[in-house]
């Protein structure tokens, strides 16, 4: 629906009480997921919920002060999650501006992404585990000067995929012009970890989300404040919905494939969202594990300029249009 045409008012608040209110009275609880553009959801939705039993949760990417603190990269365990994440970031910072995914230099720009974090993974303590840490990595001399960039990984006994990303990536940026369009992409693509309030946030990780489709003593209902004018901080958001998406999916193979507890997301603005990676294929299986999104579009050419052509598959996916 269009602005202005009562999405939340008529369609966000009725979910949440409803949601709540439904299984209120069984031994399972859904746990919510909820992107909240202007704060109004958390502010009228918050107390209800717990006052029944939620424990509330926040994720500020509108003040940058408030709530919880979630670090992406402390949820990439395999080679898998390495790549969709740092991919997936790259899609996003692309598609929060309006451009497309270019095959060669933002896909060599993925590489480098995925070497890096993988880099920080195998050498450094958890407190440096961070996107900050590769972005400062991405500026040393170790990666800039060519020659200390081919002995880089080889110094610090980096093995498995981050070294083939390295590697491919070295063999593609031996031409100077080549290199400086690639690492000046990505640290252009990084420079929000610059912001210190960014920095905070995804310092550290007192979200656990490994409990989410979990039976445990409260369920939880995590609200991601973003600003609708402001995609700014869309890539880090896209990032931290893909890394749960994935490990719910984690989640739901280790208990029979299916959650013990529901999980619904409420993705208000999903457009501001950027693409999420997977998203298609994922909606074809995410009911079975009792995972439930709600998109909310302004328009279906919001819908196609994020997911193309593959619009009519996520529209054919779901069961219920509004």
């Amino acid at each position: 629906g269009p602005p202005g045409s009562q999405k939340t008012t008529g369609f966000v608040f009725p979910n949440i009480f409803h949601i709540c209110n439904a299984y209120k009275n069984l031994d399972e609880k859904a746990d919510l997921i909820i992107t909240d553009p202007k704060t109004e959801i958390f502010e009228k939705t918050s107390s209800f919920l717990e006052q029944n039993g939620y424990e509330i949760q926040t994720l500020d990417f509108w003040e940058l002060k408030y709530g919880n603190a979630f670090n992406p990269i402390d949820a990439i365990n395999d080679d898998k999650t390495l790549l969709e994440v740092s991919e997936g970031y790259i899609r996003s910072v692309l598609a929060s501006s309006g451009g497309d995914f270019d095959s060669f230099w933002d896909g060599q720009q993925a590489q480098l992404l995925g070497a890096l974090i993988g880099f920080i993974k195998q050498t450094k303590t958890k407190e440096y585990q961070t996107f900050s840490e590769v972005l400062r990595i991405l500026t040393s001399k170790d990666v800039s000067d060519y020659e200390r960039a081919e002995t880089f990984f080889k110094r610090n006994s980096i093995v498995g995929t981050p070294l083939k990303l390295w590697k491919s990536y070295l063999a593609i940026s031996s031409a100077p012009e080549t290199k400086s369009g690639i690492d000046g992409g990505l640290a252009e693509k990084l420079k929000l970890f610059t912001i210190s309030g960014i920095e905070n946030i995804t310092s550290k990780t007192d979200i656990d989300i490994t409990k989410l489709g979990r039976k445990k003593e409260k369920p939880i209902a995590l609200f991601i404040f973003m600003k609708d004018n402001d995609r700014t901080y869309s890539p880090l958001i896209n990032v931290i919905l893909t890394t749960i998406f994935k490990q719910l999916y984690i989640t739901a193979y280790e208990t029979g494939n299916k959650l013990e507890n529901p999980v619904y997301f409420i993705l208000e603005e999903m457009a501001n969202i950027g693409k999420i990676s997977g998203m298609q294929e994922m909606l074809g299986t995410m009911r079975g594990r009792r995972i439930y999104p709600m998109m909310i579009w302004q328009s279906l050419a919001q819908m196609k300029d994020r997911y193309k052509d593959g619009f009519e598959d996520i529209m054919s996916m779901c069961d219920t249009h509004v």
